[in-house]
């Protein structure tokens, strides 16, 4: 064999002894490497399950949350149309408070002072009656006359 025969084989075979020893020892390093990335991707599986999870809540929250929304919204809108019949109804009861300030109350009023007077009118027309009765009916015992029983008067008050 030749020189350089013998150099290349020789190279081949420190080449072979040097990427053996550099493999075992790259494997060496490697090899708590490779178990903290097998812990790693599990917890990495773990993590995306936990998110897929929270992907499917947080789904279900949206679509919560919308129809929430479109209950607000038809709240919302009710209670505008609860306001305007309110302001109608306000201002029709402003209008029948006018009314009943402007042309019933005088009237309820001027009836309670009408009648108010008929009242003490007839109690005066009752007293004036029974003094003119008492006197009637002195002179009638004086002159010894009884009057039918229909024309007498009677007798009501409560002195």
């Amino acid at each position: 064999m030749d020189e350089n025969t013998l150099r290349k084989v020789v190279k081949e075979v420190v080449n072979e002894a040097v990427n053996e020893v550099v493999n075992k020892v790259v494997n060496d390093a490697l090899e708590p490497i490779k178990d903290d990335l097998s812990g790693v991707k599990k917890d990495l599986s773990k993590l995306e399950n936990s998110f897929q999870a929270i992907n499917k809540d947080v789904s279900s929250l949206k679509k919560s949350v919308g129809d929430l929304k479109k209950t607000v919204d038809k709240v919302k809108k009710t209670a505008e149309r609860v306001n305007k019949s309110a302001d109608k109804l306000k201002t029709t009861l402003d209008e029948v408070k006018k009314t009943q300030d402007n042309k019933v109350l005088p009237s309820v009023i001027e009836t309670e002072v009408t009648l108010k007077s008929y009242g003490d009118r007839y109690k005066i027309n009752q007293h004036n009656i029974e003094r003119v009765d008492t006197r009637l009916t002195t002179v009638e015992d004086n002159l010894g006359i009884e009057p039918p029983e229909d024309l007498k008067v009677p007798h009501f008050s409560s002195k």
